[in-house]
């Protein structure tokens, strides 16, 4: 018996509310140039991956608070931060990525 659309949706959200704390089990430990190091100029490190991370769960939470709240909703086009997605540092991305949801960072 396949399981429902509830209940793989429901699996899918848990995992996605564990994700932050998962990364921060994951990279606790990692020293902050491991995780700025990039495998090549035009590949992202992974701080980069944490910020853009964060960015994302900021616009599409945004948006689907919009749906959910609005009839026909105005969503504005999604532009990346001005500064790139290297400013600022693993621990604030994944601090930020994190907010929304449950645990603290610990690396």
């Amino acid at each position: 018996m396949q399981p429902g659309p509830s209940t793989t949706m429901r699996s899918a959200i848990a995992l996605m509310e564990k994700t932050p704390q998962l990364l921060d089990t994951m990279l606790g430990g990692v020293a902050p140039d491991v995780l700025r190091w990039k495998p090549a100029p035009d590949r992202w490190s992974i701080s980069e991956v944490l910020s853009h991370l964060a960015d994302s769960e900021d616009v599409l939470g945004e948006r689907v608070r919009r749906f959910v709240l609005e009839d026909t909703p105005q969503l504005r086009e999604y532009e990346p931060p001005a500064q790139g997605f290297s400013a600022g540092t693993p621990q604030e991305h994944l601090s930020r990525f994190g907010s929304r949801g449950e645990g603290s960072c610990n690396f």
